[in-house]
């Protein structure tokens, strides 16, 4: 009996070890097991950080377009702004320029107006006096002979002969 004693203990403790190594085998297998998928959950949570990351510098370069783009908007309307207010300004500049030489020349003669020009035509004022009619000067000499204009009895005479 003590050899089979012997057989039986020797037999269980070789299952017994083959047991130990089946459970060290699962307990290897269950650690790499958690360690791929501790491993994952960090590799997803990564992915998420850089996604949210991302979205944060999508968000932050929107917000600076938008930010050019009014700052655009604003200068586009400054620099229409500038140029009406430059044009009105060169306007009012003209117009005294012209007040001015309207001031040099002096006043015309009632009923003279300067050759090439015509009335309420103020941008076609001459730009020297050389180009203004002899009479604008106040010379009525240059106007040369102009005949009796106005005078009715030529009219009345024309058709007659004179007397002798």
């Amino acid at each position: 009996m003590g050899h089979l004693l012997q057989e039986q203990l020797r037999v269980t403790v070789t299952q017994a070890q083959g047991l130990q190594a089946q459970l060290s085998e699962s307990h290897r297998k269950h650690a790499e097991a958690q360690c791929k998928s501790k491993e994952e959950v960090l590799a997803v949570r990564l992915r998420e950080a850089e996604s949210l990351a991302a979205v944060a510098e999508l968000r932050q370069r929107v917000a600076e377009l938008e930010i050019q783009r009014e700052e655009g908007l604003l200068q586009g309307q400054l620099d229409h702004s500038d140029a009406a207010q430059y044009i009105r300004q060169l306007k009012g500049h003209i117009e005294e320029l012209k007040a001015e030489i309207r001031l040099l020349r002096g006043p015309l003669p009632f009923g003279a107006v300067a050759l090439g020009t015509r009335l309420g035509d103020e941008d076609s004022l001459g730009s020297s006096d050389d180009e203004l009619p002899p009479f604008a000067h106040g010379d009525i000499r240059d106007l040369g002979d102009m005949g009796d204009i106005g005078d009715s009895s030529d009219s009345e005479t024309e058709g007659t002969p004179a007397a002798p």
